[in-house]
């Protein structure tokens, strides 16, 4: 029993003491931390031209009324904190924190040029082109449906050649 209590001691001195000398050791190290000084204002134009953040240091008051994007068929309204109501629109930040901005529009009154949609596309256009809507059942036609379609049109040709003779 006593030599297990002095394994126990034997150990707990060997491993406290290289801390411990550690800890009183006169070795230090030179050097600082390094803190983000920074804040960025993030600018979410809501399909207007892109705007690059503003970063500047902790504290710094930005004007907003230097940043305007543009957007075909509307006007800028300014910007807003709230990306849903739109009620608080804010027109200059103190930096304390990141912050997002959502921009405003107003249409312009303007007529809106409809996009332009293929009536009918061949399987080579969808591919080529991208999704239409199929004007008979109003589904959504991607090119994996026409590659999936293809295969599945294939299988059942070989089913029927099997199976109906």
């Amino acid at each position: 029993m006593i030599k297990k209590v002095l394994a126990v001691v034997l150990v707990a001195v060997s491993v406290i003491l290289p801390c411990g000398a550690r800890a009183a050791s006169t070795d230090q190290f030179e050097g600082h931390w390094e803190l983000d000084t920074t804040r960025t204002v993030i600018f979410a134009s809501d399909g207007g031209t892109y705007i690059h953040p503003a970063q500047q240091e902790i504290g710094t008051v930005i004007c907003l009324d230097e940043y305007v994007p543009i957007k075909d068929g509307y006007i800028f309204d300014g910007w807003y904190s709230d990306p849903r109501t739109k009620e608080q629109q804010v027109t200059e930040v103190t930096l304390n924190e990141n912050i997002v901005v959502f921009a405003k529009w107003i249409d312009d009154g303007m007529p809106k040029a409809a996009p332009e949609v293929p009536v009918i596309a061949s399987t080579e256009e969808i591919l080529a082109y991208g999704n239409y809507i199929d004007e008979a059942t109003g589904v959504p036609v991607t090119a994996l449906w026409v590659q999936q379609n293809a295969r599945l049109n294939e299988l059942m040709q070989i089913y029927n050649q099997n199976f109906n003779k």
